[in-house]
């Protein structure tokens, strides 16, 4: 029987051989298996039962995003319904939001799987047949039982890839699946092949699910906080829980910043106050704006602090410290939307390798020690632990995986646990499902920021009028746009347009044209009439925007007797002459019926007056 002191970590777990034998005051809560314990806080939920042949464990919290009416009988009954790690199962799984830690022992195997970006984490030894849920308390007890020490190699790792600070100690990788009894790490996932899709076809798969989401936050009987930024991650969340706002505290964070050296940094966080104050105004939010320098920080939560693997904002935590209202709640965080954003590097464009990325992510590591020949060995060490190459066979982005696997799995759930001591967390979209679907969404629907778009239209409409990561109101931009109407009007001012399926405006100091709706089809064409006002010769230059290869054959222009790709006409353009007062039709049509709204952003054309 062993006495030794554990670090008292919130929302925290071991599990060890069954041959050891740990007493400790605060790890009270146990549950035994056939070869291992498992010991957990006073603050973690537990569930377990005995079904189909195997004994299930669940620490945390789960919904099942298909139906969140579900319970936990209900839900694992229907999971054992079908062979461990077949793709019944796996796609089973694929629907569970929340934060878990989910044991399953069958036939005297102990497996484990978590949550979709390890809200819930978990380490592992590289050698021993010991985990827990923060690396400290991993180290802790490798000590305690194997009488081995364990060599500290950074002072953080910041979620770098899978590393922890320690030597051999590493961080679990939701997208694998770890056999305890045979300490065996197994990749299984993704399920799906890479399958590029709309930002409006994602939206339509994923929508129905994050409601469900929602409806299972607001029943935990919780108070919810929400954060409020000018960024679109934010709106997102907030567009989703409109009917709910009564019932949340939102609340955005800021600095001293006059005192900020770094002037980007400075003009991000008055936006941020701009945004979020008029967002709050306007839409009756319960909102706090806070200034993070305003507290000394106190001497404990610094020692308490060096013990994570992040350093995210020891300031933020010192202020949960002082304030009720961030105490026994759940936060809605919204950060894995990012996934859906455009983040591979413009300068590196390489899907067939994560090694042209390895200058991307060094600035990941921070207080790893860091050169060119280590961060080849870290990346490929890496990618053999967690058969990465398996995700480039199925078509994914190396980057895109590289960032989910390594910045969300690493970096974000670490800094979750620096807040354990004051809040828990719920992101509406954290299930597998939902994030390997917004990989699926294609790069200029990524990069335009579609989904989040889409999902603020059609949810609460009202929030696009505030700009993203802009100080400008709709109003305001408004006002610019019949500035600029008014200084280009003379481009076309011998030509005359008329249109009942297109709209003109101005972007980027160009005269633009936009279909009003997003109905396609052979038959029935979308046209517009230009006639030259003007007793002399006349020429435009046509151009569209759309220059995506494999969105060829689906919209074509007919200009005169020619029939054009949209995609074709994005690269070359295509000249039009006119004789005095001669009119003429330009026609736009799709190669089959559909009602898309991407279509409206990709068939987009510029009219130029030469």
């Amino acid at each position: 029987m062993m006495n030794h002191v554990l670090t008292k970590f919130h929302k925290a777990y071991m599990v060890y051989p069954n041959q050891f034998s740990v007493n400790h005051e605060y790890y009270q809560k146990n549950i035994e298996f056939h070869d291992y314990k498992v010991y957990f806080s006073d603050d973690l939920d537990d569930y377990q039962d005995s079904m189909s042949g195997a004994k299930v464990v669940l620490l945390g919290h789960l919904v099942h995003t298909k139906n969140s009416e579900l319970n936990y009988d209900e839900i694992f009954s229907q999971l054992l319904s079908h062979e461990i790690d077949s793709y019944e199962f796996l796609e089973e799984m694929s629907f569970y939001n929340g934060r878990y830690a989910l044991f399953l022992e069958c036939d005297e195997q102990l497996y484990f799987y978590n949550d979709a970006t390890s809200f819930l984490s978990l380490y592992y030894h590289a050698d021993l047949p010991v985990y827990a849920s923060h690396s400290e308390l991993l180290k802790q007890l490798i000590e305690q039982l194997y009488n081995i020490d364990c060599e500290q190699i950074a002072y953080k790792s910041n979620g770098f890839l899978d590393y922890s600070k320690y030597k051999n100690i590493y961080k679990f990788n939701a997208n694998t699946r770890l056999n305890m009894t045979s300490q065996k790490i197994k990749r299984i996932y993704p399920i799906k092949s890479y399958e590029e899709k709309s930002a409006e076809d994602v939206y339509s798969l994923i929508d129905n699910e994050i409601k469900e989401s929602v409806k299972y936050l607001f029943e935990l009987d919780k108070k919810v906080l929400c954060s409020v930024t000018a960024g679109h991650d934010s709106k997102v969340s907030l567009s989703y829980i409109k009917d709910h706002t009564d019932r949340v505290n939102f609340f955005t964070y800021t600095k001293n910043i006059e005192e900020l050296e770094n002037n980007a940094v400075a003009q991000i966080y008055r936006i941020d106050e701009l945004i979020a104050q008029k967002l709050a105004s306007n839409l009756n939010l319960n909102h706090t704006l806070f200034n993070m320098d305003n507290l000394p920080i106190k001497p404990k939560l610094n020692e308490d602090y060096d013990l994570y693997e992040t350093s995210h904002s020891i300031k933020l935590i010192n202020y949960y410290s002082e304030n009720n209202d961030f105490k026994n709640v759940i936060h809605l965080k919204s950060t894995i939307f990012e996934l859906a954003k455009g983040i591979i590097p413009k300068n590196i464009q390489n899907r067939d390798s994560f090694f042209p990325y390895k200058s991307a992510i060094k600035k990941w590591a921070k207080d790893f020690p860091i050169d060119d020949e280590l961060v080849t060995k870290y990346l490929s060490d890496f990618i053999v632990r967690n058969d990465l190459n398996k995700t480039i066979q199925s078509g994914y982005h190396p980057f895109e995986i590289l960032y989910y696997e390594s910045r969300m799995n690493g970096w974000h759930s670490g800094i979750i646990q620096e807040s354990d001591g004051y809040l828990d967390v719920f992101s509406l979209i954290n299930t597998r499902h939902i994030l390997f679907e917004l990989l699926n969404i294609n790069d200029s629907d990524k990069q335009d920021q579609q989904l989040h778009k889409l999902i603020v239209k059609n949810n609460w409409p009202i929030l696009n009028y505030f700009q993203v990561n802009n100080s400008d109101s709709l109003e305001d931009k408004v006002i610019h746009l019949k500035e600029q109407l008014d200084e280009r009007i003379s481009n076309l001012e011998n030509i005359v347009i008329e249109s009942k399926d297109f709209y003109q405006y101005i972007k980027l100091n160009e005269t633009r044209f936009r279909a009003l709706s997003n109905e396609f089809s052979k038959v029935d064409k979308k046209q517009l009439v230009l006639t030259n006002k003007s007793n002399n010769i006349r020429k435009i230059e046509i151009k569209t925007f759309y220059n995506n290869t494999n969105g060829r054959g689906i919209i074509y222009f007919d200009v005169e007797n020619d029939t054009i790709d949209l995609v074709d006409l994005s690269l070359n353009g295509y000249d039009l002459t006119f004789s005095p007062q001669e009119t003429k039709i330009i026609s736009v049509y799709a190669s089959k019926n559909f009602e898309k709204s991407s279509w409206i952003n990709a068939s987009e054309f510029e009219i130029i007056e030469k």
